[in-house]
């Protein structure tokens, strides 16, 4: 099973300055981020189970 805030404190920088190099304005990456894992949150990823 997955952990939002593990995945999170995880992915959230990188994400952010992944935003950041592409010229994006710190607060508009800070947000992007957010958005992310928000839609992960409304909709997480199908799990599969291996047999």
């Amino acid at each position: 099973m997955w952990d939002l805030h593990h995945l999170f404190k995880k992915h959230a920088r990188d994400i952010r300055q992944a935003l950041r190099r592409r010229g994006l304005p710190e607060e508009t990456a800070a947000d992007l981020t957010q958005d992310t894992f928000l839609r992960v949150l409304v909709s997480p990823p199908k799990t599969s189970k291996s047999t």
